[in-house]
């Protein structure tokens, strides 16, 4: 798992973009992946590509991730 921004200090009202990427590095496809990655306090959530994002508990549902994917 990694996690990148592209603006690491911006200003208020300023729109930042979160990369995260889940890797599965193991022998065997991943089936009911999820990552848990809470906003920081004082960001609002606008939108995402890809999986999908439940607020109220920071996962993110990946799904399935085949084996040396991400």
């Amino acid at each position: 798992m990694s996690k990148s921004v592209d603006d690491a200090q911006p200003l208020e009202g300023d729109v930042i973009q979160y990369t995260l990427t889940a890797e599965n590095i193991g022998d065997f496809d991943a089936t009911g992946v999820k990552v848990s990655d809470q906003l920081p306090s004082g960001l609002t959530y606008q939108s995402e590509e890809g999986s999908g994002y439940d607020q109220g508990s920071g996962d993110w549902t990946i799904g399935s991730l085949d084996s040396g994917s991400s």
